[in-house]
């Protein structure tokens, strides 16, 4: 089973007006690229898994990497989903993504992550093993004071 519409082609990552679209349909008011503290726990960058809606979603790259450089802005390590190879099946994409999320230290979600199965499958499982998980414009402020 063929996940549609996970990777539709022909978006790249846009420049800061598609950015800030971006943030306005998944990120609800956070800045995307701006710099902030260190963000690092006992010295060590921690690795932070991002969810939130891919399938069905024309924007969900620009989302997803204006997400990871927040991310990376703190000084963390962003996991990127929306950075899988396109053309696997549903299943694939799940087990590569808990892989993912058993590698990270939190996980932390776009606004439009209860609008999604997968990321709704991936903040259960986040819970089930009590792994922090975080709305990512909440991680971003807390990290930035």
């Amino acid at each position: 089973m063929q996940l549609a519409g996970r990777y539709p082609n022909g978006h790249g990552w846009g420049g800061k007006a598609q950015a800030e679209k971006g943030l306005e349909r998944g990120l609800r008011g956070a800045r995307c690229g701006h710099g902030g503290a260190a963000g690092r726990f006992g010295g060590e960058a921690v690795k932070i898994y991002i969810a939130g809606k891919i399938t069905g979603d024309p924007e969900y790259r620009r989302k997803f990497a204006c997400a990871a450089r927040q991310v990376e802005a703190l000084g963390h390590i962003a996991l990127n989903p929306a950075e899988l190879p396109e053309g696997m099946a549903a299943a694939d994409y799940m087990r590569i993504c808990f892989a993912m999320i058993d590698t990270a230290d939190e996980l932390w979600y776009l606004a439009d992550a209860a609008k999604s199965a997968g990321a709704r499958v991936e903040m259960q499982y986040c819970r089930y093993v009590k792994k922090r998980t975080r709305k990512l414009n909440d991680a971003v402020e807390e990290d930035h004071g």
